[in-house]
Parts: C-alpha cells; structure tokens; sequence
C-alpha cells in the first residue's frame, strides 16, 4: 500500500512541475506598454506609423518642421526647418518642390500648399507618407504604399 501510494506520488510530480514552470513563465518580469507614437501620452509625434517622428513644434510666434528617425530605440533630428527658413518657399510653388532631403527622409512643400514627407523604402520596400498643412501640423493625414507594386 504504501509502495502504491509513492508510485502515485511520483507519477503526479511531473504533471506538478510543468504547471509550476507554465504558471510562473507567464508572470510577467517588467511592464511593457505600447502604443502608437501619435497616441502615446509621454511622445508628441503626429504621425502614426514608420520608423520616424514628426513634431511642429512652437514658441512664441516661431515653429518648426522637426523630423527624427529612429532606428531600434534610438532617434536623432534629421530635418529641421524654422518659421525663418519656410517663409522663404512660396505658399503655393508652381511645381513640388524638395525642401530637404536626408537619408531616407525627404520634406516637400506641394503646390496645394501642403507639406509632404517621405520616408523610406525600408527593408520591406514600404514608404511612409504624410501630409498636412502649416505650421503648426493641421488636417494631417498617413498613408504608406510599396515600390515596385
């Protein structure tokens, strides 16, 4: 009897250990919060999606286009233009033009007055854009397409 009792025990153990080792895996080390950059409370960025913030940011009577990109966790400003700097651009030029260009960051100001800003290709061929009108950013709106397709 007490042989049956311990074979019992030991068959159990097993079965015991792994729901120990699943209940406690699950446990979460650290806390981990996400969210999109344009909705987070602690980043200011308008934009939504791709490896990149932009901000337009103010003082006073001043703003500016601000552009950073980010690669993993860290970013660095790219693109910087002041209120100085965009006053010399027509407000509407009679073709698109390229304003700055950096890397795979690229600053337009198109001839229905809007900014534009691209970037990319990343690895996956994807380009991210983004378009608003003055500063600082209004009806601001994302959109993303593959080259080559």
């Amino acid at each position: 009897m007490k042989r049956d009792h311990l074979l019992q025990v030991v068959a159990i153990l097993p079965v015991i250990a792994v729901v120990l080792l699943l209940v406690f895996s699950a446990i979460p080390t650290q806390t981990a919060q996400a969210c999109l950059p344009c909705n987070c409370t602690d980043i200011r960025s308008l934009n939504c999606f791709g490896p990149y913030h932009l901000y337009t940011p103010t003082s006073g009577d001043d703003c500016s286009i601000d552009l950073w990109l980010f690669e993993g966790d860290k970013g660095s400003r790219y693109i910087r233009l002041t209120s100085a700097q965009l006053a010399r651009y027509p407000e509407f030029p009679a073709e698109n033009m390229l304003l700055r260009e950096r890397g795979v960051i690229a600053l337009y100001k198109l001839t229905t007055g809007e900014y534009q800003v691209n970037v990319g290709p990343d690895a996956e061929h994807k380009v991210y854009v983004i378009n608003f009108t003055g500063c600082p950013a209004e009806n601001i709106y994302e959109s993303n397409f593959v080259q080559g397709q």
